[in-house]
């Protein structure tokens, strides 16, 4: 969460000192707009649930989403969007037994995330070299999970996994070019319910983040 406030607060910073430069091309009615966006993640967890238990979660993971738009009006586009995602996470186990001695496990579970939805954004200086914007989007996603223990391979006998997200994205669009612009932004608030379809029963989640994650990617403004 820190690192989001932090490379916000850095984008305004360049906001402040470019916002008066100018584009000839700019987000403008009629323009057909596509951009990529794009993100990395890594993270170590180590917990103690009991005494003679030790837990290491390692994650590693991507998302690229692909968004085409039409300007509609100075500075708003709207347009369907497309996401995929991978997520795996390496968990060891590492039981002391005392006198016995000291086992240890492994697993790995390997998450894809295929999703489509449709967004709206708008941009506050349509026609500004340096301009902020703010974003909605809605999304339907598959969620696919995968375990593997050891030497066996377990693949989840639950079905499937759906998952609708609502997210408000603040970010920022910096063209570089004339025609393209590189674009940051965050997810600031996001609300998603999960239904997992497991035998004959259903189980219902809902979720609510905030400041979850930060993307950056490319805009071609045609």
């Amino acid at each position: 969460m820190k690192k989001v406030i932090l490379i916000m607060a850095l984008a305004g910073a360049m906001l402040t000192g470019t916002a008066q430069e100018t584009t000839n091309t700019g987000f403008t009615k009629g323009k057909f707009v596509l951009a990529t966006l794009g993100q990395l993640s890594y993270a170590t967890v180590n917990d103690n649930p009991r005494d003679n238990l030790n837990n290491t979660d390692r994650s590693i993971g991507g998302s690229f989403m692909f968004q085409p738009g039409l300007c509609f009006g100075k500075g708003f586009v709207v347009g369907p969007l497309i996401r995929y995602s991978h997520l795996q996470t390496r968990s060891e186990d590492e039981f002391n037994f005392g006198p016995s001695g000291v086992r240890k496990s492994e697993s790995v579970q390997k998450t894809s995330i295929f999703g489509v939805g449709f967004f709206a954004q708008y941009y506050f200086r349509a026609q500004k070299k340096l301009n902020p914007f703010l974003k909605i989007s809605y999304e339907r996603a598959e969620v696919k999970l995968k375990r593997e223990s050891g030497s066996s391979r377990d693949e989840l006998r639950s079905g499937e996994v759906d998952t609708w997200t609502y997210t408000l994205h603040p970010g920022i669009s910096w063209f570089l070019t004339p025609k393209v612009a590189l674009q940051l932004q965050t997810n600031v608030l996001q609300y998603s319910a999960n239904v997992i379809e497991e035998f004959d029963s259903d189980t219902r989640q809902f979720n609510l983040e905030f400041l979850s994650s930060v993307q950056v990617g490319v805009a071609l403004v045609l």
